[in-house]
């Protein structure tokens, strides 16, 4: 039996990689998490159960099943590369873990896909989904990525967070797109079946922690006491400051009118490694949504919410998903 937690990104991953799926004596992980965010991080890092030729395993997997395209994919599933019994364990929980099979950006952008491809890999799997309120979620990525959100690169230009939407929902691949939640979880439904997926909301790892840990230890049929125990008083990745953000966006505009042969000045690079250390802790940057937006996500989402509410029976109404 494989557990596959498959995201979302912004919805407590990193902190369920690192502070659960890592530690827990029960749990064999499977996972992989960046070992630096943008965000402020613990200093824990992976320690590993499995050798060298185990984690390059892990890491050909993951890198596989959530970037390949289909054709890349297809070939290596008919090679029979994805064999995991080297880093299986019979005596353990074993989980994957992988935010970026829920995620758009920076992966493979169709979701569908990616769920059917963790059904051929491993067809008696079980998911775990955990979402948050896509209000919350938007600001969180925004904080995180507060330009242009076609761009990634050193052109990159800063832009208010109604402009990142207006943007972003005009790209049927894009950040917008990929919080459907309604959506995502019918794909695994169809492919595995409800029995089989545990949907958690990140509102109650934060405001209800006691109900969170009984729902994942059940489902993962270890002690809610331990995974309490684990995961209280920790959050990775919290959000990005006011002031590393101020910085990111002056550090831009300087960016661009540099000559070429001075963005990758060796010096420059250690300044900017410094600084960015300096600033990242601090207040969250402030973000709030105009009128218009905030009536714009409400509808875009009110549907598949309510779907959530009525099939699913999540409590998304209790923290004001949009359309409640």
């Amino acid at each position: 039996m494989i557990y596959f937690h498959v995201g979302f990104p912004k919805s407590g991953s990193t902190t369920l990689q690192k502070k659960l799926f890592d530690k827990c004596d029960q749990i064999n992980f499977l996972g992989q998490y960046p070992v630096s965010n943008i965000g402020l991080d613990s200093e824990y890092i992976k320690t590993s159960t499995h050798d060298a030729s185990g984690e390059a395993v892990l890491s050909y997997f993951h890198e596989s099943i959530s970037h390949d395209s289909e054709i890349a994919f297809k070939k290596k599933f008919q090679e029979g590369v994805f064999d995991l019994s080297s880093v299986y364990k019979n005596n353990k929980v074993n989980v994957l873990s992988n935010e970026r099979m829920a995620s758009n950006l920076f992966s493979f952008p169709d979701q569908g896909v990616k769920a059917r491809r963790v059904k051929e890999c491993f067809d008696d799997s079980k998911i775990i989904i955990v979402i948050r309120n896509q209000f919350d979620i938007i600001k969180s990525q925004y904080r995180d990525h507060p330009f242009d959100p076609r761009s990634f690169n050193w052109k990159r230009r800063s832009t208010d967070i109604d402009k990142w939407v207006e943007i972003d929902q005009k790209n049927p691949n894009g950040f917008l797109a990929s919080i459907n939640y309604f959506d995502l979880l019918n794909y695994y439904v169809d492919l595995f079946g409800c029995e089989n997926i545990c949907v958690l909301l990140f509102e109650d790892m934060i405001h209800d922690l006691v109900g969170f840990s009984s729902k994942i230890g059940r489902f993962l049929d270890i002690g809610s006491e331990e995974v309490h125990r684990l995961l209280a008083g920790h959050h990775e990745n919290s959000g990005v400051s006011a002031g590393l953000n101020k910085y990111r966006h002056y550090k831009n505009l300087l960016i661009n009118i540099l000559p070429d042969d001075m963005r990758n000045n060796y010096f420059l690079k250690s300044i900017d490694v410094k600084l960015m250390k300096r600033f990242r802790g601090g207040q969250k940057m402030a973000v709030d949504f105009s009128s218009d937006t905030i009536d714009f996500i409400s509808g875009f989402y009110s549907e598949g919410n309510l779907g959530l509410f009525k099939k699913f029976g999540l409590e998304v109404e209790k923290y004001r998903y949009p359309g409640f």
